[in-house]
């Protein structure tokens, strides 16, 4: 029998997918308040949305705050976007999820994974939409 036709076999490749993105990202990204590193280089992005209507969008500080996040500093992470620590978060118990889907394959399993993972994701979403009209009424920042 092939290895990908065992039970639980996808869902374990799929986390293990997820984590080492996640290890990749801390190994190899920093950041600060106001730059992502690479190996110690910056990269040099700017918002376009935020450059033409002086207001940022509502990924901005998304990445810095993935990147903050995963090296320890939640706080600082929440303040730029707090979609990047629940982002993690979902990610983290997302590959955790289909652990558990790999050792117990129910129905219900499979839907109270289904649930738990979008209510996470739309508490992320709902957070950035949150914190990005706060940053438009704060005013443009030139």
């Amino acid at each position: 029998m092939a290895l990908q036709h065992k039970p639980g076999f996808i869902p374990v490749l799929v986390a293990m997918i997820v984590l080492l993105n996640l290890a990749v990202a801390y190994v190899l990204l920093t950041a600060d308040r106001d730059t992502v590193f690479v190996e110690g280089q910056p990269m040099h992005m700017a918002c376009s949305f935020k450059q033409h209507f002086h207001v940022p969008c509502p990924a901005c500080g998304m990445s810095r705050a993935v990147v903050m996040t995963l090296h320890g500093d939640v706080s600082e992470a929440s303040t730029m976007n707090p979609g990047g620590p629940l982002g993690v978060l979902t990610a983290l118990y997302f590959s955790l999820a289909m652990f558990w889907l790999a050792l117990r394959r129910g129905r219900r399993t499979v839907q109270l994974i289904q649930w738990s993972t979008a209510a996470l994701g739309m508490l992320a979403m709902v957070a950035v939409f949150v914190h990005w009209i706060r940053a438009v009424a704060a005013g443009p920042s030139f």
